[in-house]
């Protein structure tokens, strides 16, 4: 499955209906991330293959059930390590915290994102604290743009747009204070959204805030896709979402709609 070729709400679409099942598609990440992985260094660390294989199986479970897996359902996603994975350790592309512990829970967003259905599959490659258009670090070293490996994806959230630039998974986070989404997907060609500063949850679980801000489809800010239908789409989930605190500004979320092409 390429998924530089099927928009987000096709791909749910698809698991809800049995076209295609969260564990195939799930398993097209994997086989994805193992090919094209090592030439892009756009993930630096992946959640063991046998949970994501057992998340997604409980995705396809649900809908044998009859029950509503969510409206992500069963779709692969990459986190930009700035924001915790529960399981993964959080080393904010430094060396300072290479040897960081597992985080014990997954941040607001990420949570959310599950209660929804997705699938997170590891942790995208950014530059030092996500503080410049580039992404290289001591930790990990330098993200290459699938468009030509000699050449930067830009930053900072440029593991999550080399990730979806090359198909190794359709949604991913990021980030974005002054173009850390907008200049990756500018670079890598693809739809990058940084909403409005509180519209996407800033804070962890317990309520504390972070320092970034957010991006969606497939981005934190809220994040970063292949396609701006597949963005507005995916941007809604972790402003809409009922299972989990709400830390976010006031007002009506986006929805999609015939104004997005």
């Amino acid at each position: 499955m390429d998924f530089r070729d099927i928009t987000i709400a096709e791909l749910v679409a698809g698991v809800h209906s049995g076209e295609h099942s969260a564990e195939a598609v799930a398993r097209s990440t994997l086989a994805r991330l193992d090919a094209e992985n090592g030439r892009l260094n756009a993930f630096v660390a992946r959640v063991p293959e046998a949970t994501v294989l057992a998340e997604a199986r409980a995705v396809d479970a649900a809908v044998a059930r009859g029950e509503e897996p969510g409206p992500l359902a069963g779709v692969p996603v990459g986190v930009k390590d700035l924001e915790d994975v529960r399981g993964l350790p959080t080393c904010y592309g430094s060396a300072l915290w290479a040897d960081a512990p597992p985080a014990a829970r997954d941040s607001l967003l990420v949570a959310r994102m599950r209660a929804a259905g997705a699938v997170v599959v590891g942790k995208t490659n950014t530059p030092e604290f996500g503080c410049k258009g580039a992404t290289d670090n001591p930790a990990f070293g330098a993200t290459a743009n699938p468009w030509s490996l000699e050449h930067s994806p830009g930053g900072s959230s440029g593991g999550s747009s080399a990730a979806l630039a090359a198909g190794l998974v359709p949604l991913a986070t990021g980030s974005d204070g002054g173009g850390s989404i907008r200049i990756p997907a500018s670079v890598c060609g693809h739809s990058g959204f940084k909403a409005t500063q509180g519209r996407v949850p800033l804070a962890d679980p317990s309520g504390r805030r972070r320092a970034c801000s957010p991006c969606v489809a497939p981005w934190r800010a809220p994040c970063v896709t292949r396609c701006s239908r597949s963005t507005c789409f995916a941007v809604t989930i972790p402003v809409t979402s009922s299972r989990c605190p709400t830390t976010t500004s006031p007002g009506s979320p986006p929805t999609t709609s015939a104004a997005c092409p």
